[in-house]
C-alpha cells in the first residue's frame, strides 16, 4: 500500500470514528453537518463529497432520532466502502517503474520508460535505445561529479568512447564499473 493510500484510509477511519461519537440524544442535522464540515478532506481525498451530501441534505428539518440513526448507518456504511477501496493493495510496481520516477533529467527518464515497455515486444528496438541510455547515464552521472568534465558537457552520445572514458576516470563505483567493462568486452551484452 502506498503512503498516499495509507493516509487516506487512516483518515477515513478517524473520519467514521467520529461521526460515530456523536452521541444519539445529540444527533441532529447539524450535529452531522459539523462533522462533514470537519472532515471534508477525508472525504473529498476519495471523491466521496457527493454521495454523502446528498445522503444528509434531504433530512435537514427531521427531528425523528430514528430516522437520523439511519441516515448516520448509511453515511458510515458509505465509509466503509470508500476505506475498503482505498484499503485495497494495488498491483506491485516493479522497482525499475519506481526508480524511473526519481529520475531528474526527462529525457532519460522517458527513454527508460519507453525502454521498458518496448524491450519485450521490440528487443532490436530496445538494445538501440539502451545505448542511448547508457550514454546518457554515464553523461548524467558526470554532471554530479564534475558539471565541467569532458563526459558531462560532450554533445554526441558514442557509446565506446563515453565506456571507455567513465571507466578510466573511474565515474562510477567499482562494482557499475565491471558491469560497464562486462558490457564493453561485448560478454554480457545478452544480460543488459
Amino acid at each position: 500500500m502506498t503512503i498516499l493510500q495509507r493516509y487516506k484510509v487512516k483518515r477515513l477511519r478517524d473520519c467514521r470514528t467520529s461521526l460515530l461519537e456523536i452521541a444519539t440524544p445529540d444527533l441532529c442535522y447539524g450535529a452531522m453537518e459539523k462533522w462533514f464540515v470537519q472532515n471534508r478532506g477525508a472525504v473529498d481525498a476519495v471523491h466521496a463529497y457527493n454521495t454523502i451530501i446528498h445522503r444528509l441534505i434531504p433530512y435537514q428539518t427531521t427531528t425523528d432520532a430514528d430516522v437520523l440513526e439511519a441516515v448516520r448507518q448509511e453515511v458510515v456504511s458509505i465509509l466503509d466502502n470508500q476505506i475498503s477501496l482505498a484499503d485495497v493493495e494495488e498491483s506491485v510496481r516493479p522497482v525499475f517503474d519506481e526508480l524511473i520516477l526519481k529520475i531528474r533529467d526527462t529525457k532519460l527518464s522517458a527513454l527508460l520508460s519507453e525502454f521498458n515497455a518496448a524491450k519485450e515486444a521490440q528487443p532490436n528496438l530496445a538494445s538501440m535505445g539502451l545505448r542511448t541510455i547508457l550514454c546518457l547515464i554515464i553523461q548524467e552521472r558526470a554532471k554530479i561529479l564534475n558539471a565541467s568534465s569532458s563526459l558531462a558537457v560532450r554533445q554526441d552520445l558514442a557509446l565506446q568512447p563515453m565506456l571507455d572514458e567513465a571507466i578510466a576516470t573511474g565515474l562510477f563505483p567499482e562494482g557499475h564499473t565491471k558491469l560497464l567493462q562486462a558490457y564493453r568486452r561485448q560478454g554480457l551484452k545478452r544480460a543488459f
